[in-house]
């Protein structure tokens, strides 16, 4: 777990063990798994705009909710969580069906592991401390 998104983490520094606002390592790495996904959801729909497709209302509000889920830090639902990521992928699924073929970004290509425990395991890539090239001032 690693998260620094509000101002109650302790020294300012990130929640690395449990949050301090009540949030878990699950909840955290679903929710990193969660924006990977959006991002893979984005690298599709980015296309298929540019071409002048419309994408779904439903797809556009999704995506909202889906990132105001992970900043407003006052859902720690594990199953609610579970939902959003199942859907994530048959939104993802849906656009990929529609997008021109390209080299897609690994957001883009990830398929969704069906269990939890396999998408936790999958969370590990999707966490911010994954990728070692980002610049320390994120």
């Amino acid at each position: 777990m690693f998260c620094y998104q509000c101002e109650q983490t302790m020294g300012g520094k990130g929640c690395t063990k449990m949050g301090v606002c009540g949030k878990t390592p699950e909840v955290a790495n679903l929710q990193d798994l969660l924006i990977y996904q959006l991002k893979g959801i984005a690298c599709y729909a980015k296309p298929l705009i540019e071409k002048g497709e419309l994408i779904d209302k439903e797809i556009v509000k999704f995506v909202e909710n889906g990132l105001f889920t992970t900043l407003t830090n006052v859902n720690f639902d594990v199953a609610f969580h579970v939902k959003l990521l199942k859907d994530s992928q048959k939104i993802k699924e849906s656009l990929r069906s529609r997008a021109p073929k390209g080299d897609y970004p690994e957001q883009a290509k990830y398929n969704l592991s069906s269990s939890k425990e396999e998408m936790l395991k999958d969370s590990v890539k999707a966490g911010i401390m994954y990728d070692q090239s980002l610049d320390p001032d994120i």
